[in-house]
């Protein structure tokens, strides 16, 4: 009997460390600081010199990585308990399983022995049959093979004739070639350096699938937005999808492995027949099912890392602040929302008017609108890149000329906004707006803090790019959910102001605890000290370590209290600021050699200092301010003013697998194809750009009819 158990952190941390080429001790480290209830962010940001200074991204992977590992041990475990029970005594099997680094391949390797439901082979094996798939395989004569199925036949009733016996015997071993790792594999390997993926249309109409009617890909090479799109064309039933493989390899496997060529010639033609029956009925739509879900794993997984790329980006958007904003949610036949907040977000006013058909209402639409931007002292105004904003811009732009009002406006993302409008927070947050009119009320946020706005809708309801909607939903969120909660660490929050979404992303902190805050709050007026933040309801020491150096509260006694400073390492701020002289936000540049030194000197941590050194000497600054702000303009520009051959600056607003779509200041983006971006090959758009870059571009095909552009970046 063979035994197995689950390999203790230690080990783990080994097979991680070396995965990554990292050092296993941080690795394990890491590990017993994410057993104790310390978080991804808290390490990230304070335990640096014990994580070997990797980042928030890159514990998240080593999580991952810890969790695959230890699905492999359960599913080992399984594998080990099944396999004793059938009294299976073999050494080899024993060691490949443990050697097997992925869960395909410990499944190809229990395959054999899984429990299976009712099979033809399986009901062969009933009838009794096995000792003549048996014989076959051994190559016994005609004549041995004739006597034995008579004997099989003869003693069991569900058997019809020496054709059934045999064909049943056949099942058999079909079932057993299927199964084998040794061909799977081999096959496998093959199909996955040569084999081709297809679809052609199953309707004869136009669709959003047009392009892969007639498609054809090496599975090597398909893209992962290919993938997806495919997997979406056939479930929509517009596509028939199919793996092409090398079929006379495959059946050359399978007559090796059968030895067939060396059969007497009555086996071999049993054989034969074995082989293309193994082949079309088992063992094709197996490897076929098995490849497109690694791809569409793949597909994901790369998908994932696109996504959260994107949203990072998005949630980082630096805010445009102080402010008074009115905000305008284009629509057509139920008008446009418009609602008013001031440079802090409060909510002032809001109402609907109608700028386009089929309600038209210009003259009254101007009139109110005047109005509010008068008596509301407004400056900036967002729109709403959704239904209408064509003509919503046009009204706007209009509307600014003939009263020479020079308030620039902004096109915002209104992704999620209609979702956020029918949330009992919304409800919450504006009882007493329409529901219709807080979508307007979200807009104007998003202008004045994006991530304080954002972080109250689901990451999956944001625009993020293509096929998100086919990923797994459970991985999607909580892939999202990670992101978010870097963003709002990163940047840190006001407990006196942030809101209970933004509260709820704090490293450490749960849904009871941040209504604890929000209630501590409002009972005592806010939070004079971080060191108040012990006397909220069921706020632990270990949370509040957890939690405190991502909250900011002004205090005039401790000025540390509104920086990124751990309380933990006051005392080695304060003597660090004395032995230096230095002064709060007051960008001294200490060289890294000086902190080297120091640190050396005083036996601390050089990453730990060279944070303090940073949140000293920018304290209150922003780290947002280091991303791409919101284009303001004053008119309108339209595909029909451009030409081929033109030259333009623009923001990255969405990057997908095959390019970039490039905000141009125009109502539709430019597309930047991946293969237009550089002059040297590039595997990955997000390898080159981010969401929010500021890039130049030359137009280089217009299509006035579609309101579409291609753009290039080379030769600028």
């Amino acid at each position: 009997m063979y035994k197995y158990e689950i390999r203790d952190d230690l080990s783990l941390s080994k097979v991680i460390a070396q995965f990554y080429n990292l050092n296993s001790k941080n690795i394990f480290e890491v590990l017993k600081l994410l057993n104790s209830g310390s978080t991804i962010p808290f390490i990230a940001r304070y335990r640096k010199e014990v994580s070997g200074n990797l980042d928030d991204e890159f514990l998240r992977k080593i999580v991952k990585k810890y969790e695959e590992e230890l699905s492999l041990d359960e599913r080992r475990v399984t594998i080990f308990n099944t396999l004793n029970e059938l009294n299976i005594d073999d050494k080899q099997l024993f060691e490949d399983i443990l050697k097997a680094d992925s869960l395909n391949r410990l499944e190809d390797l229990y395959r054999p022995y899984k429990p299976k439901k009712k099979t033809k082979a399986s009901e062969a094996i009933r009838k009794g049959l096995l000792p003549l798939s048996k014989s076959i395989k051994e190559n016994k004569s005609e004549n041995e093979l004739n006597i034995l199925a008579t004997s099989i036949l003869n003693s069991n009733d569900e058997l019809k004739d020496l054709k059934d016996c045999f064909q049943g015997a056949s099942d058999i071993i079909a079932q057993e070639l299927s199964d084998s790792e040794k061909v799977r594999s081999r096959i496998k390997r093959h199909l996955l350096k040569n084999g081709l993926i297809k679809s052609v249309n199953k309707k004869d109409e136009d669709s959003v699938y047009r392009n892969y009617y007639n498609f054809t890909a090496m599975i090597n090479k398909i893209k992962a937005h290919q993938v997806l799109a495919l997997n979406r064309g056939e479930v929509n039933d517009y596509l028939k999808v199919d793996l092409e493989m090398d079929e006379e390899f495959a059946l050359l496997v399978l007559n090796q492995e059968l030895n067939v060529k060396n059969s007497n010639e009555f086996v071999a033609g049993i054989l034969k027949e074995t082989v293309k029956d193994c082949f079309k009925r088992l063992l094709y739509p197996s490897i076929e099912n098995e490849i497109r879900t690694m791809l569409t794993t793949r597909a994901s997984e790369e998908s994932f890392v696109l996504f959260s790329k994107n949203l990072k980006q998005l949630l980082l958007t630096p805010p445009i602040k102080n402010k008074r904003i009115l905000a305008l949610d284009p629509g057509y036949k139920n008008g446009c929302k418009y609602a008013t907040v001031d440079e802090f977000g409060k909510y002032l006013s809001s109402g609907v008017v109608y700028i386009t058909k089929p309600n038209l209402k210009i003259t009254e639409a101007k009139e109110i609108l005047l109005t509010e931007i008068k008596n509301k002292n407004i400056n900036l105004v967002a729109i709403g890149n959704g239904t209408a904003c064509r003509e919503t811009e046009e009204f706007y732009v209009a509307l600014n000329k003939e009263n020479d009002l020079k308030i620039p406006y902004v096109l915002v993302d209104e992704s999620g906004a209609s979702v956020y409008s029918a949330t009992e927070l919304a409800a919450k947050e504006l009882p007493n707006v329409d529901l219709n009119n807080r979508s307007a009320v979200s807009l104007a946020r998003r202008i004045l803090d994006p991530l304080a706005e954002l972080v109250k809708i689901d990451p999956k309801a944001i625009g993020l790019g293509q096929y998100q909607h086919d990923l797994n939903q459970k991985l999607l969120q909580k892939e999202l959910d990670g992101v978010v909660e870097n963003c709002v660490n990163l940047v840190g929050v006001d407990v006196n102001s942030a809101s209970a979404s933004l509260l709820s992303y704090i490293s450490g902190l749960n849904k009871t605890l941040v209504d604890n805050i929000v209630k501590y709050r409002e009972i005592n007026g806010g939070f004079n000290s971080r060191q108040e933040l012990l006397k909220v309801a069921k706020m632990g020491s270990k949370t509040f370590e957890q939690c405190v150096g991502f909250l900011r509260v002004e205090n005039i006694n401790e000025p540390l209290d509104n920086s990124a400073i751990h309380p933990e390492s006051y005392n080695i701020a304060k003597k660090f600021i004395s032995d230096f002289n230095l002064k709060l936000n007051s960008n001294t540049n200490l060289s890294n050699e000086e902190i080297k030194e120091y640190a050396s000197k005083n036996n601390l941590g050089y990453e730990t200092l060279l944070d303090i050194n940073n949140a000293i000497c920018k304290a209150k600054r922003d780290v947002r301010e280091d991303f791409a702000s919101p284009t303001l303009s004053f008119d309108i520009k339209d595909v029909k003013d451009l030409k081929i051959g033109d030259i333009l600056e623009g923001t990255v607003r969405n990057i997908t697998n095959f390019g970039a779509f490039i905000d141009l200041g125009i109502h539709h983006s430019g597309l930047l194809h991946i293969s237009e971006i550089s002059n040297n090959f590039i595997k990955n758009v997000s390898d080159v750009l981010s969401v929010g870059d500021r890039v130049k571009v030359k137009i280089i095909e217009i299509d006035i009819a579609k309101n579409k552009l291609q753009l290039t970046m080379k030769n600028i």
